[in-house]
């Protein structure tokens, strides 16, 4: 449903919930589709347009209030950067008995050996799959060493 065919309709407005925190946060459920220049329109509605808020301000408020899906994918994006930049290959890594990999992918982190996660995907033939299936085998092994290392036995 569509924010202007709820105006047509005369639906009831989405549901508020307010927690209460350092900052009081507002959750609405808005309708899913697009919500065109109606949004800011919509919370104002519901929560009032608060004092001093002036045109711009409301415009920028509505702004945010679009584009937060997209930049919240972006910080989560950039975490996930983050982690396999952080994340250490050993340097005797073996390649060859992971079948998640592509054999090209196998072939090119084999003779190239990079230091992190994130070196192994710009490497160009490996894939984000292959990517994913070489985090989760770095994941299992480091598993591994850790449970040999508790059971008391040398690596």
């Amino acid at each position: 449903v569509y924010l202007d065919e709820l105006d047509r309709l005369s639906a009831p407005l989405p549901p508020v919930q307010q927690q209460k925190t350092e900052k009081t946060m507002l959750n609405v459920a808005l309708p899913k589709g697009r919500l065109g220049d109606k949004v800011y329109d919509l919370l104002a509605g519901i929560i009032g347009r608060g004092e001093g808020v002036t045109p711009m301000m409301a415009g920028r408020i509505e702004t945010e209030i679009k584009y937060a899906g997209y930049i919240a994918r972006q910080q989560r994006q950039i975490k996930e950067v983050q982690r396999h930049e952080n994340t250490l290959i050993p340097e005797d890594f073996v390649y060859e008995g992971l079948q998640g990999l592509s054999l090209e992918a196998r072939e090119k982190l084999n003779k190239i050996r990079p230091r992190t996660l994130a070196q192994a995907g710009r490497i160009p033939g490996v894939s984000p799959s292959d990517v994913a299936q070489l985090s989760i085998a770095l994941v299992a092994e480091a598993r591994r060493a850790s449970q040999t290392n508790e059971q008391g036995e040398t690596l």
